[in-house]
C-alpha cells in the first residue's frame, strides 16, 4: 500500500491553528482479490485508490507544550 500526504498549518496564536491535509492512497503492484454476491462466490481482482481531504481546528488548552515548554501567546 502506497500513501502520500502533506499537511499545511495556519497558525492564528500558537494555541489555535487551522489545517488542510490532503493524501492519496493506493495499492500497489497486484490487484486485491475479493469476494463478493450474495450467496454465490464471485471472486473480483481491484486495486483501491483514493483521495482524502481533511481540515480542522487545533486548539491547546494547557498552558505548555508536551516537551514542557512554556507556550507565549502574546504575539
Amino acid at each position: 500500500m502506497l500513501q502520500v500526504g502533506l499537511r499545511f498549518n495556519y497558525y492564528f496564536r500558537r494555541s489555535v491553528q487551522v489545517f488542510f491535509s490532503p493524501q492519496y492512497m493506493s495499492t500497489l503492484g497486484e490487484p486485491i482479490a475479493y469476494f463478493s454476491g450474495n450467496g454465490t462466490v464471485d471472486r473480483k481482482l481491484t486495486n483501491f485508490s483514493n483521495v482524502l481531504f481533511n481540515v480542522g481546528l487545533k486548539i491547546a488548552i494547557g498552558p505548555e507544550y508536551s516537551n514542557g515548554e512554556m507556550r507565549d501567546d502574546s504575539f
